[in-house]
């Protein structure tokens, strides 16, 4: 959990879940989180907001699970050119 509260800083809203954070980020790998934790803050700059929003960091560390499910499976990810 000390990673995701280290790449977002003082973006995260007072308050922020982290025990809930936690669970949704459980058995991801450091690389993982902070590609999400780093996503949520890029939302924040683009979107314009003053701080990150959970929303935006469980579905950062959602899509990671999927990238990982998808590996697994042997399918490539979108937008990976495939050859023949």
């Amino acid at each position: 959990m000390e990673t995701l509260k280290a790449r977002i800083g003082e973006k995260a809203l007072a308050g922020f879940d982290w025990p809930a954070l936690a669970a949704a980020a459980s058995g991801l790998s450091y690389a993982d989180l902070t590609r999400a934790a780093d996503e949520a803050v890029k939302e924040s700059i683009i979107g314009d907001k003053e701080h990150v929003m959970p929303s935006d960091l469980v579905r950062g560390l959602n899509e990671r699970r999927r990238i990982h499910r998808r590996q697994q499976k042997g399918s490539p990810e979108p937008g990976t050119p495939i050859h023949s």
